[in-house]
């Protein structure tokens, strides 16, 4: 459990530091702040298919532990 927890962590933290290198040279332009939303949708998106990919695996175990 505990390397599932550092692992999280380090998905997390990949996933700031990638967000914050895309916003770093966006300007205020219109196409710009397109180019912001389209990004934050794309991240969002990852994040869901990522909590969904997860999740029968995640029920499994705590069917495993409950026993």
């Amino acid at each position: 459990m505990p390397h599932t927890l550092f692992r999280r962590r380090i998905q997390v933290r990949g996933i700031t530091l990638t967000v914050a290198v895309l916003f770093n040279n966006l300007s205020l332009s219109y196409g710009s702040i397109q180019e912001r939303g389209a990004s934050l949708l794309f991240v969002t998106a990852i994040l869901i298919f990522m909590t969904i990919g997860g999740f029968p695996s995640f029920v499994e175990e705590m069917k495993a532990c409950n026993t």
